[in-house]
């Protein structure tokens, strides 16, 4: 019986794209807590959109919601 192995480029791809998805919602997440010029309903959507949107929340916080600096 022969085993299945990943492809070692695919395993790096993985974690490679893990790790940037994992960067990228620590900074979403800590520049949102920051920004005190949000109103708590405005916050609460964003914290929502980051945390249940894999990858494309925080890309959105970061490009659409950061805009407007504090």
């Amino acid at each position: 019986m022969k085993l299945l192995t990943p492809d070692p480029r695919l395993l790096f791809f993985l974690f490679f794209l893990s790790a940037i998805s994992i960067v990228l919602f620590i900074v979403a997440l800590i520049k949102l807590i920051k920004k005190e010029k949000l109103a708590p309903s405005t916050k609460l959507f964003w914290v929502v959109i980051i945390l249940f949107v894999w990858l494309l929340g925080p890309i959105l916080y970061l490009t659409m919601g950061d805009s407007k600096s504090s």
